[in-house]
C-alpha cells in the first residue's frame, strides 16, 4: 500500500526535475543550460554544425558531483563555451529509461562520478576520455575538443587559457602623473598580462606584468615613453636598468622596493566608470583589455567578451543602479570566478532564456 502511494510521488518529482533543468538546474549541473534528450541534441548539433559536450552525471549525486557542479560547471568561461561553441547535453547515470540506454551505448558506468565527453556528429570522441575535476582541466579540454573539431578558438577562451600561462611573466614599474591614465594606456600594449596601480617613492606608478616572449622589455620601455608613462622607471633587475637607461637616461633607477598598492577604487579606474562591464565575471586579461579599449577610442571592445558576458552586461545595464550589484566585489582570478558568477547570477535575480 505504501509503495503504491510513493510511486506517483516519485514520478511527479522526477517530472519536475526534468522540466526545470534549463530554468533552475540541480546543483550538480552548474549554470549550464543542458539539453536532456540526446537524440534531439545530436540533431541540433548537426543543424548548427557544432560538436556535442556530453555530461554523464549522478543527479542527485555525491559531494564530488555537487562540487564539480558548483565549481567548473559554474565557471563563466565553461558556461559560455558549453552554450555557445557546443550543444551541451546531460545524461543521468543513476536513472533508468532513456538515460540508461545512452549510458550503455557509450559504455559509461552507472552511479559514477561526473564524466565530460566531447563528441562529433558520428558520436565519436573528439579527444580521449579523461576526467579531472578542476576548471583548468575542463577549460583546456574544451579548447582541445574545439581544435579537434576544426573550430577556431574564440578570443574569450584564448584569453582564459592565457591565465594559466603566468609562470614566466616579468614585472616592470613605470611612474607617471596619474596612474588612472597610466593603467589604461599600458594595458593596451601587446604582451601585457595585467597591471596594478600603486605608489613608490612618492610617485604614482603602475606595475606591469608582461610576457617577455611576446614583448621585449626594451619595447615596453619605448612604448611607455611614447605614451607619457616614463617620468620615472624603476628597473627591477640590473639588466632592466641597463636597457632602460639607454632609452630614458637618468629617469631609470634601480629599485627592489615593492610598490604600495593603490586602493581598490583606484584600480582599473577607467573600467569602473562602466558598471555594465566592471561587474562582469572577467579574467585579468579581459579587465586589462577593456580598461584600455573603453577610454582609448576602441569601438570593438565587445570582441573580448563571451556571448554570456555580453548578455550579462545588458542585464546589469538594465538594472543599474542596483544596490545588490553595487555591493558585489568582482573577483578576477580563475579560481574565484565560479563563486563570483554565482553571486552576480543571484543579484541579477534571473538569467533570461
Amino acid at each position: 500500500m505504501y509503495k503504491k502511494a510513493i510511486l506517483p510521488i516519485v514520478f511527479v518529482v522526477t517530472c519536475i526535475l526534468f522540466s526545470r533543468i534549463a530554468a533552475d538546474s540541480p546543483r550538480e549541473l552548474g549554470k549550464i543550460k543542458w539539453k536532456r534528450d540526446f537524440p534531439k541534441a545530436l540533431l541540433l548539433a548537426k543543424k548548427e554544425n557544432k560538436p556535442l559536450m556530453v555530461l554523464f552525471d549522478e543527479v542527485p549525486g555525491c559531494s564530488t558531483c555537487v562540487n564539480f557542479g558548483q565549481g567548473p560547471l559554474q565557471h563563466p568561461v565553461v558556461v559560455a563555451a558549453a552554450e555557445s561553441e557546443f550543444v551541451p547535453v546531460v545524461v543521468f547515470n543513476n536513472h533508468q529509461g532513456k538515460d540508461a540506454k545512452i549510458l550503455r551505448k557509450f559504455g559509461e558506468p552507472s552511479w559514477n562520478n561526473p564524466v565530460v565527453r566531447f563528441l562529433n556528429h558520428q558520436e565519436k570522441d573528439l579527444i580521449p576520455r579523461r576526467q579531472k575535476y578542476s576548471s583548468e582541466f575542463l577549460i583546456k579540454q574544451i579548447a582541445k575538443a574545439l581544435k579537434a573539431a576544426g573550430k577556431e578558438i574564440p578570443l574569450y577562451l584564448q584569453l582564459a587559457l592565457d591565465e594559466y600561462e603566468t609562470k614566466n611573466l616579468q614585472k616592470a614599474t613605470f611612474a607617471m602623473y596619474c596612474y588612472w591614465s597610466g593603467e589604461s594606456k599600458l594595458s593596451g600594449v601587446e604582451g601585457v598580462h595585467y597591471t596594478m596601480a600603486g605608489h613608490l617613492q612618492g610617485y604614482e606608478v603602475v606595475d606591469v606584468y608582461f610576457n617577455p616572449q611576446v614583448v621585449a622589455y626594451s619595447t615596453l620601455v619605448k612604448r611607455a615613453k611614447n605614451l607619457g608613462c616614463s617620468s620615472r622607471i624603476f628597473a627591477r633587475t640590473t639588466q632592466q636598468l641597463s636597457t632602460a637607461q639607454k632609452i630614458v637616461g637618468k629617469k631609470a633607477v634601480y629599485s627592489t622596493q615593492k610598490s604600495a598598492a593603490a586602493s581598490s577604487r583606484d584600480q582599473k579606474y577607467q573600467l569602473r566608470r562602466f558598471p555594465q562591464y566592471y561587474y562582469l565575471p572577467l579574467t585579468h586579461r579581459q579587465v586589462n583589455l577593456l580598461n584600455h579599449a573603453l577610454v582609448n577610442g576602441k569601438n570593438d571592445y565587445l570582441k573580448y567578451l563571451s556571448p554570456l558576458q555580453i548578455k550579462l552586461s545588458k542585464q546589469i545595464r538594465a538594472q543599474w543602479p542596483s544596490k545588490k550589484i553595487a555591493a558585489l566585489k568582482p573577483q578576477r582570478s580563475m579560481k574565484n570566478l565560479p563563486g563570483y558568477y554565482a553571486e552576480l547570477y543571484n543579484a541579477l535575480k534571473r538569467i533570461d532564456n
